[in-house]
């Protein structure tokens, strides 16, 4: 337990298991926004090129608006993934980022700069940060250092983030959305 727990989630980001740990993990750290740490590590890209963009994309947005990441990872849950997902278009991924980020007023122009500048090294820290957590499938969730194995949706990530305080925030006491997966079934 802490007074600030730490919540990592490792997925790829177009891995159909990942996203659907994403879209509830989002939920639960808007709700939680400052009373714990929460941050998606995007460590491996089997899916191709677009899945490549996005992990750094992501990467990007939480270096530099760390604020704004879990509105953009709602919104590629929503949006991004099934629009592009099917396609595998580099191209879609791209032009959709964009849209979603300048719509969050996310600076679009300043990430993109980064994908092209730093991506490669934050992606290789990134692979290198699971490599040493034994992490072995997307998605995998991290509580204060410990691998949580809990059902996929906002509710009981909710209640595994909050049994991690020292003293739960009243924002614990918030009933969330249960019903996105019934048991943490398949990764990639």
């Amino acid at each position: 337990k802490s007074d600030k727990p730490v919540v990592e989630l490792y997925v790829w980001s177009y891995c159909p298991y990942g996203v659907q740990a994403q879209g509830p993990l989002a939920e639960v750290a808007l709700l939680l926004s400052g009373k714990a740490d929460f941050e998606a590590v995007m460590y491996h890209d089997g899916h191709g090129a677009y899945e490549t963009q996005q992990n750094k994309i992501q990467a990007c947005i939480q270096k530099f608006d760390k604020e704004n990441y879990w509105d953009y990872a709602e919104g590629f849950v929503t949006d991004i993934y099934p629009k592009c997902g099917a396609s595998r278009d580099i191209e879609c991924d791209k032009t959709e980022s964009i849209n979603l980020m300048d719509s969050l007023g996310i600076d679009s122009s300043e990430v993109m700069s980064c994908v092209e500048s730093e991506g490669d090294s934050l992606i290789s820290a990134h692979v290198e940060r699971a490599r040493s957590k034994g992490v072995q499938g997307s998605p995998t969730l991290i509580i204060n250092g410990v691998k949580a194995n809990v059902a996929r949706n906002a509710e009981a990530y909710k209640a595994a983030i909050c049994s991690a305080f020292n003293e739960p925030p009243e924002e614990c006491s918030k009933t969330l959305s249960g019903s996105a997966a019934a048991a943490p079934a398949g990764n990639c």
